[in-house]
């Protein structure tokens, strides 16, 4: 064996073995996005169902109705008036906010935006918005993101579901 073909062994192994590494680096992320968007969406379901529940009461509050069941809480934000704080697009433009919520599963933070509109008389349409950042969800500290950082990120995710309510 020359050292033409040693070298040229050696490239071929080293390719063989980033390529590898690659492939499970990304694959191992691309399982973290999926879990996270199936969390999304069981949050958003959750939500939106034990809402249609209570047929799409307006004072519908998930904090105080399903506060033993998941780790949801008002949003850590500063501010009197939260739909400031929410960019076009996690709301329909002509929905009544009904709140927005925190929602933490393991170490992963979640926002959950809850909006309605009466669609005709005695018919409610709710909207529930889960929005996530892929990335990570909480400061290397233990804190959160702050609320408007959250929402703005370009790089986060959501999940969205409507579902209708006779009230």
């Amino acid at each position: 064996m020359t050292l033409i073909e040693v070298m040229l062994a050696v490239g071929i192994l080293t390719i063989v073995v980033l390529g590898t590494s690659f492939y499970r680096y990304y694959s191992s992320i691309d399982s973290r996005k999926a879990t996270m968007q199936t969390a999304a969406g069981r949050i958003g379901l959750l939500l939106s169902e034990s809402w249609g529940g209570l047929k799409g009461s307006t004072t519908y509050d998930p904090v105080a109705h399903l506060g033993s069941a998941l780790a949801i809480s008002p949003p850590s934000y500063s501010g009197d008036d939260i739909s400031a704080y929410i960019p076009a697009g996690y709301k329909p433009a002509d929905f009544n906010l009904l709140g927005a919520y925190d929602v933490y599963i393991g170490n992963d933070l979640y926002c959950a935006i809850l909006s309605w509109k009466d669609t005709a008389v005695g018919l409610r349409t709710l909207y529930t918005a889960v929005v996530w950042e892929p990335r990570t969800a909480i400061q290397d500290d233990g804190s959160s993101y702050m609320f408007t950082n959250r929402l703005s990120s370009p790089t986060n995710q959501h999940f969205a579901i409507s579902t209708y309510a006779a009230y």
